[in-house]
């Protein structure tokens, strides 16, 4: 017959065991995280000079993070982000 004490140890040990698979999982996806490219360029207009400027699109997890410093001193965010027509 085994003790609340043992079975507590037994649940511990599995957790244990599951965290130790989440780490390693992590790792590898971190590692093939810095293989791959995490940023791009867009050219977007300004809506406060409305001059075109390169902007940088981090890829962050979830989403990646629309926002910009224009030369003039305004800050583009994700609401405002206009992409050049072609």
């Amino acid at each position: 017959m085994t003790t609340r004490a043992e079975k507590a140890e037994a649940k511990l040990a599995v957790v244990d065991s599951m965290l130790l698979e989440i780490w390693v999982a992590y790792n590898r996806i971190g590692d093939a995280l810095k293989m791959v490219k995490r940023e791009h360029t867009e050219r977007i207009i300004c809506p406060s000079c409305h001059k075109e400027q390169v902007a940088t699109v981090e890829h962050t997890w979830p989403f990646y993070s629309y926002v910009h410093f224009c030369e003039c001193g305004y800050t583009i965010m994700e609401s405002e982000w206009e992409k050049v027509k072609e």
